[in-house]
């Protein structure tokens, strides 16, 4: 995806085109109409020999996410099947020390189609995972296998916890899609996986793994300068859930210390009931590493007029790339802006590693919240969001007249700050704010205000997620 071949001329309307004359494939099977149920009813119940087996293949109500499963079948699916993308066996990948171009890797390394579909739709989680890393080299993105060292501690770990049934299907750009020199028939199956990369990396179910270590000595662009590094980051954060975006840069040296203090943190924030009670050992293990690794950078929904200005300042092996990635990020977000259903939980979870939004990623969000116009609940706990980010914040709150449930406990701000604020959360039907504000001046004339403006009593609630939140 990152290599040396511009996709800019490559429309949306080419991308399965000659494909199934090329697969010996029938245009209904490609064609980007290819109904979605119809689809979901093929690949149900498969086993990797294509037989019947039954399976569960619900719908991934995920908040904030329009590719659900349903979704990334029936646009995935085809190519799958076609071989236009192939998914390598994360069984297979554990054992290798390098990773090669699709065209010499040996079959044994990819899925059977119908394992691999069957393997993604299966929930929770999806036993899809998408890597997102810098190339290393223009002609090879991994030539000593680094970042491979760095991905199979987690992929070794994922691998032995009981949900995934013992493998995984991972997509890695440079084993997954036909890689230059190409014949015709490559070519036409290259650009159609260039064009299902927002559904790849957006999936809501698919955990995207960050791979930003660096070799010693190495003399390039960091992962926060390449341009598609960003674009992958973005479409993540947009379309699923915070711990399946991980860093994996932040992967825990000693593992056993770090469960440890993770299980102690647990019991301390959930005495009664908490993961510990209800995990097996080893997915205890994955619940903690993942934990760690959401403490990379998250950044929050962002308008695609502000990617784009991100996006001008970054590296692209091909500059045309840039207008073809912010092409197909500025459908997503209005896609999934328009689609979003009525509730989006964007809250910072206490015990992972990740420090939250703070003025900066609260102004980005603010600047992208009154595109999603059928929002009626925004969750946003836990983010440090300051006096100014409060006030920016409340901006964007007073575009968006459908929003009526607000969660802000656990965030971090002062008490002049909400007061000010005060006009704009008193237009919500139910709000959560910091416990600490219940006993101050401005708390107590808030709790006054709402009842006079004849709200429900019971839906304002002081609360803390966080038993040492003492301080404000």
């Amino acid at each position: 995806m990152k290599g040396e071949e511009s996709i800019s001329s490559i429309s949306s309307d080419q991308t399965f085109q000659g494909a199934a004359d090329v697969a010996t494939m029938s245009k209904d099977t490609l064609g980007q109409d290819f109904g979605r149920l119809q689809f979901t009813e093929q690949v149900q119940g498969l086993n990797e020999e294509g037989k019947d087996e039954s399976s569960s293949m619900s719908s991934f109500g995920i908040h904030q996410a329009h590719i659900g499963v349903d979704e990334f079948l029936a646009k995935v699916g085809p190519a799958v099947k076609s071989k236009a993308i192939r998914f390598l066996s994360g069984k297979w990948l554990v054992k290798q020390k390098t990773i090669h171009r699709m065209q010499e890797l040996p079959e044994e390394a990819f899925l059977k189609s119908a394992r691999a579909l069957k393997l993604c739709a299966q929930l929770f989680p999806s036993h899809f995972i998408a890597v997102s890393y810098p190339w290393l080299d223009s002609a090879h993105p991994d030539p000593l296998g680094f970042h491979l060292s760095n991905l199979k501690p987690f992929l070794e770990l994922f691998l032995q916890t009981d949900v995934t049934e013992g493998d995984a299907a991972v997509f890695w750009d440079f084993a997954c899609l036909p890689q230059h020199p190409r014949t015709e028939r490559e070519q036409v199956f290259f650009q159609t996986g260039l064009h299902l990369v927002d559904t790849l990396y957006g999936f809501a179910a698919a955990t995207v793994v960050q791979l930003k270590r660096l070799p010693p000595g190495f003399q390039g662009r960091p992962y926060r300068e390449r341009g598609w590094c960003c674009f992958e980051e973005h479409v993540a954060c947009l379309t699923k859930e915070n711990n399946l975006l991980l860093d994996l840069s932040l992967f825990p040296q000693n593992v056993p210390l770090e469960l440890e203090r993770w299980e102690q943190k647990q019991k301390r924030l959930n005495p009664n009931m908490s993961v510990l009670d209800v995990c097996e050992p080893l997915e205890q293990r994955l619940f903690c590493i993942k934990d760690i690794c959401m403490g990379g950078s998250h950044p929050p929904p962002t308008h695609p007029d502000e990617l784009d200005e991100k996006l001008s300042r970054l590296s692209f092996t091909n500059k045309a790339d840039s207008l073809t990635v912010s092409k197909i990020y500025r459908d997503l977000f209005f896609l999934t802006a328009a689609q979003t259903p009525d509730f989006l939980d964007l809250g910072c979870p206490l015990a992972s590693g990740w420090q939250g939004w703070g003025l900066g990623e609260i102004t980005s969000l603010a600047r992208a919240l009154p595109c999603f116009t059928r929002l009626q609940g925004l969750h946003l706990p836990g983010h440090p969001i300051g006096d100014e980010g409060l006030a920016v914040l409340c901006g964007a709150l007073g575009e968006m007249p459908q929003l009526e449930d607000l969660e802000l406990h656990d965030c971090v701000f002062g008490e002049e700050a909400f007061a000010r604020a005060a006009p704009t959360l008193l237009k919500m039907k139910e709000l959560m704010i910091p416990e600490w504000l219940q006993d101050t001046a401005a708390g107590k004339a808030f709790s006054r205000q709402w009842r006079e403006a004849k709200n429900d009593p019971t839906l304002l609630e002081f609360y803390s997620n966080d038993i040492d939140s003492t301080s404000h």
